[in-house]
């Protein structure tokens, strides 16, 4: 479950594009701090506080330079998103809008 959980993690973070008010690294721990709190709503077992140290351990907020345009409809459809579709496989599932949403160097 771990591994399944850091490789979709790691489908969310590419390499160019979007913008906003808050910097790329502020948007991106905004991203993972909203995850791991549907993650710990929808998964007993773990907490936000384990999963955001999953998440640290293969994701580098400080390395994100962009985010898509699709980073606001993406949170918003994170936060929206019923326990039965984010875990509708073995491994959570984020909305498609959150599909390489952080842009790293």
């Amino acid at each position: 479950m771990r591994r399944a959980f850091l490789a979709m993690v790691c489908a969310v973070v590419v390499g160019c594009g979007g913008g906003g008010e808050d910097s790329p690294p502020e948007k991106c721990a905004a991203f993972f701090d909203a995850y791991c709190a549907k993650f710990a709503v929808c998964q007993t077992g773990i907490s936000v506080a384990q999963c955001k140290a999953l998440v640290a351990t293969q994701n580098d907020c400080s390395q994100v330079v962009a985010v898509r345009a699709s980073y606001d409809a993406c949170m918003s459809d994170l936060h929206a998103s019923p326990c039965n579709v984010f875990f509708a496989k073995t491994t959570p599932t984020v909305p498609a809008a959150c599909q390489n949403v952080l842009l790293s160097r």
